[in-house]
């Protein structure tokens, strides 16, 4: 909190961004290296399934979350980062 009674004003706004982060986590079969391009083409995250692009067959190995950003309910006490954004004129 600001102490509003020492305020400078300045016709200036900072903009403070509060970020929250949820994630989902991915089990890799073992053995499968995802940076081997020999075996991988590429790999992609999209609704919570992990996509895995083979380079035999050029088949996609699907593999659903084993635990959801879903499931965080992203508590919002404490944010994950916080940082100054810009000064913007008001």
């Amino acid at each position: 909190m600001s102490n509003q009674t020492n305020i400078k004003r300045t016709n200036k706004t900072v903009s403070v961004i509060a970020t929250y982060e949820a994630w989902s986590e991915f089990l890799v079969p073992d053995g499968l290296d995802l940076n081997d391009t020999t075996v991988v083409n590429s790999w992609w995250v999209k609704w919570d399934v992990l996509n895995i692009l083979l380079v035999k067959d050029h088949k996609i190995l699907r593999i659903k979350s084993r635990y959801s950003a879903e499931n965080h309910g992203l508590d919002m006490k404490e944010p994950t980062r916080i940082h100054i954004e810009a000064e913007v004129d008001e």
